[in-house]
């Protein structure tokens, strides 16, 4: 009885801690990443973006270097008005030699009220069409 007993509450423990990385993985990654601003991969855009002083925000591209995407931050904000914090690539798959992929992302705290213009290039591989996203970012006091 005693082991049983055991076994139970050690899969309850269990499902607590399953539970808990679940509930909290978009929280961590709301944190880390702040407000997320995806961004066409297939064609030139343009988007506007409001914040205010002291939010974190990011700029997210898919990118998948096995098929020639090399997106890449070519203007940003000056650094009196947005900082850039992380400049990452999330794989989204297990294992980067399978070519599965993934996210680019530039993140930035807005320090300033100012406008400002965040510029990404995708400059494709083997003869494709380059792409180019700009972005005005608008920061309220």
């Amino acid at each position: 009885m005693r082991t049983r007993s055991l076994v139970l509450i050690g899969a309850g423990v269990a499902a607590v801690a399953v539970a808990a990385v679940f509930l909290t993985g978009p929280i961590i990654r709301g944190i880390r990443y702040g407000t997320v601003v995806p961004v066409p991969a297939t064609k030139d855009a343009s988007q506007d973006l409001t914040v205010k002083v002291g939010d974190r925000f990011s700029i997210v591209s898919r990118d998948n270097a096995s098929i020639g995407d090399s997106w890449w931050l070519k203007t940003k904000p000056q650094y009196v008005n947005a900082a850039l914090e992380h400049d990452e690539y999330v794989s989204m798959s297990s294992s980067d030699s399978t070519g599965g992929g993934g996210r680019h992302y530039w993140t930035f705290v807005a320090k300033k009220a100012s406008t400002n213009e965040i510029v990404l290039v995708n400059d494709f591989q083997a003869g494709r069409e380059q792409y180019t996203v700009t972005i005005t970012l608008t920061i309220t006091g």
